[in-house]
């Protein structure tokens, strides 16, 4: 049976015509409409989005910097800082004589020149801000000798003793999370300390 809407094309109507319902179309024709529409509205809706996109790289200033990410500065990362400073001070503070000269702590030598020297790195949080493990250090050990670790060794224990380094050597591998206020009161201790 061929139905009207196919233009005398061969369509066969499944189930035949209803009598109180007549179709104007067939399922097929329905389809294949239905098919047609979408292609033409997709290429449509893609030109329209490639026209949209090149309007909006167009109309893009090249000349300005790219804006920064806003860094958020949590408690921790806040007191992070704040200890980074106020240990530095303490050793500087504790490490100078009155003449303003220090015996470095890897190279023993006298200096007048120096910055915060650290034996086990910075990222180590256990002993980041501990005394021991923080003491001055001349430029030329701290920066060119990446930290002159074996005479640093011997330093400390000269400074401290070896048991004492022990100690440290413990507390650098333990894993420590800290909290702000554990950190606020490190730097409540570092305070005192330098009064």
């Amino acid at each position: 049976m061929k139905h009207p809407c196919c233009n005398g094309e061969d369509c066969v109507f499944p189930g035949g015509f209803e009598v109180n319902r007549p179709r104007k179309e067939c399922p097929a024709c329905i389809r294949r409409k239905s098919e047609e529409r979408w292609r033409e509205n997709s290429e449509e809706r893609s030109s329209e989005v490639i026209r949209d996109w090149k309007i909006k790289e167009n109309q893009k200033d090249f000349s300005e910097k790219p804006k920064e990410l806003s860094k958020v500065v949590t408690p921790y990362k806040k007191w992070e800082k704040k200890l980074d400073i106020i240990v530095s001070q303490y050793t500087k503070w504790r490490d100078t004589e009155h003449d303003g000269s220090f015996v470095c702590i890897s190279c023993q030598e006298v200096k007048r020149e120096g910055e915060n020297g650290h034996y086990y790195r910075r990222g180590i949080v256990s002993v980041r801000w501990d005394e021991i493990n923080n003491n001055r250090q001349c430029i030329e050990c701290n920066r060119e000798k990446e930290g002159n670790v074996e005479e640093y060794r011997k330093g400390l224990i000269l400074r401290y003793g070896l048991e004492a380094v022990l100690e440290l050597d413990d507390r650098a591998k333990a894993t420590v999370k800290y909290k702000p206020f554990e950190l606020e009161e490190i730097y409540k201790y570092y305070l005192e300390k330098m009064k």
